[in-house]
């Protein structure tokens, strides 16, 4: 759910460019990440867009917005099962949010 909601969010503010989904070992964990070149978001906005209902207001029109309940979403399942969610933006360049997970053992299928 929490791939799915930063993978919507990516599809919904980049307009042109890229967006990329990717996993970076680190250590006993996985890094799970959604890049991409939509327009950035500032510094003094990150916060905010994690909590219920908020989402930082573009100063352009996207036309289709969301509710603001994805990324308030993804905190909490992240919160539930303690996985560390991370995002950064620059302005103009784009995002990365990201979720870090335990590695696991391959079980072998019968």
């Amino acid at each position: 759910r929490v791939m799915q909601n930063f993978l919507a969010n990516a599809l919904r503010y980049t307009r042109q460019g890229r967006i990329v989904l990717g996993m970076r070992g680190r250590g006993a964990h996985v890094e799970l990440q959604v890049w991409d070149t939509g327009p950035g978001i500032p510094e003094h906005h990150m916060r905010q867009i994690f909590e219920e209902f908020r989402r930082y207001q573009q100063p352009f029109d996207w036309g289709e917005q969301g509710l603001g309940l994805g990324l308030s979403i993804c905190q909490r399942i992240s919160r539930l099962l303690d996985h560390d969610l991370s995002a950064r933006s620059q302005v103009g360049r784009g995002s990365m949010f990201s979720i870090l997970l335990p590695r696991v053992a391959a079980v072998p299928l019968p």
